[in-house]
């Protein structure tokens, strides 16, 4: 049950004025010491959508996708009830995941237009440019630190920076194809080269899995070029300061972690203890030393045991098995309708923006595996992720395809 607004039917100030506030909100996103300006933004375009829906009215269209993402959430306030603290469970499902359901049907209505879908993506990909930039100069040049040491901030996970730098990458690619004008292609090259740095300076084995994942995706339709890249782009990582060394060596840390979270699952198996980010680190809720004790002893003392390193197994923990169960189903099918769009889709636009967000998909999935996915700007890329592939889809339906039926496949 997806509500849609005709754009035609949009006052054209309220309709520039949304645009202009959730361009602001993704903007600020990935940068710290920008709450507020995101919040005020948020909820100052939810306002004018607010609006437009009691003067306008709404079309409920209905999306494979967009439905087993409700029948997860559906299952986390199910699963919130039975919480080990439901107050701090509800408080989190709305402010992780509630908004963000809320974005995503703001974005894929004010952005409706292959016009606004490119203005978009260029607001993401000069956001996540402008923030490698002011992290590099920031970190390399002010800090005067060295390059063999991990690019990050106190305030910001250096592991979690990869979903900003690879996105912004991702979208390079159809804004190439779409502009024709040298200098704006220059600037883009410039951007992808900016983008490739920042990932490789974080070090991070994830994020550099993630970034050739991604680039494979691509080679469905830029083989030869994204071969040579690829050759490249292996070389640099190899010839990266300590990059190649974190390969080499085994993350006790993380196994400890994965160990100690199964733990915790085999006791709260079916609701899981509660969609809460502090519950799992809690003592009030969860007493460490015994799960601790449960774990070999040479992973005891790996570390703080703070939050599980992968979004399935933090899925786990936090909705039971049930809802890990329905978290899948939602991958699967965001795969599923991007690919079967990639390949019966005859417009090129389409099947450009399809195959990015595809390979986006891919990357966040892949990402995903190496860190948690919770936090208000990871969650921003996600949701992004399904509302330019609903606006895809709404475009696929408007356009002369018309022997291809999308209802049937999403």
């Amino acid at each position: 049950m997806f509500p849609r607004i005709n754009p035609a039917t949009m006052p054209d100030t309220a309709h520039y004025a949304g645009l202009s506030l959730l361009s602001l909100f993704v903007f600020v996103s990935p940068f710290p010491h920008t709450q507020t300006i995101g919040e005020i933004s948020f909820y100052a375009a939810l306002l004018i959508f607010s609006y437009l829906s009691l003067r306008l009215g709404v079309k409920i269209e209905t999306y494979g996708v967009w439905t087993t993402l409700l029948m997860f959430g559906g299952w986390c306030i199910v699963s919130s009830v039975f919480a080990l603290d439901p107050y701090e469970s509800f408080a989190d499902l709305y402010s992780h995941f509630a908004k963000y359901l809320i974005l995503t049907v703001m974005l894929a209505v004010f952005f409706a237009s292959r016009q606004r879908l490119v203005l978009l993506a260029s607001v993401i990909m000069y956001s996540g440019v402008t923030f490698a930039l002011t992290i590099m100069v920031y970190f390399y040049g002010v800090l005067d630190n060295d390059l063999t040491i991990r690019m990050g901030l106190p305030r910001w996970s250096t592991n979690t920076m990869g979903f900003v730098f690879l996105f912004s990458l991702a979208l390079i690619f159809p804004l190439f194809r779409n502009y024709k004008e040298k200098l704006i292609r220059y600037g883009l090259f410039c951007s992808a080269f900016i983008l490739i740095v920042a990932s490789l300076l974080t070090q991070s084995r994830g994020t550099f899995i993630a970034l050739v994942t991604m680039s494979l995706v691509f080679c469905y339709q830029y083989r030869k070029i994204l071969v040579i890249a690829m050759v490249l782009l292996i070389t640099a990582g190899i010839l990266t300061p300590n990059l190649s060394d974190r390969f080499a060596k085994s993350n006790k840390h993380r196994t400890a972690l994965f160990l100690y979270t199964v733990e915790i699952i085999k006791d709260f198996p079916v609701t899981g203890i509660g969609f809460a980010r502090d519950t799992y680190r809690d003592p009030a809720h969860i007493d460490s030393e015994i799960y601790t004790a449960r774990i070999p002893k040479e992973y005891r003392d790996a570390g703080m045991f703070t939050f599980p390193h992968n979004m399935i197994l933090d899925v786990t923990v936090k909705t039971g098995l049930i809802g890990t169960f329905l978290f899948c189903g939602f991958w699967g099918m965001l795969f599923l309708t991007s690919f079967r769009l990639l390949r019966q889709t005859r417009d090129r636009f389409i099947k450009d923006w399809t195959l990015t967000l595809l390979a986006a998909s891919v990357m966040f999935a892949v990402r995903g595996m190496f860190e948690p996915t919770t936090t208000h700007f990871v969650l921003t890329i996600l949701h992004t992720i399904l509302a330019m592939l609903i606006i895809l889809l709404n475009l696929q339906s408007r356009s002369h395809d018309n022997d291809i039926n999308i209802k049937s496949y999403v």
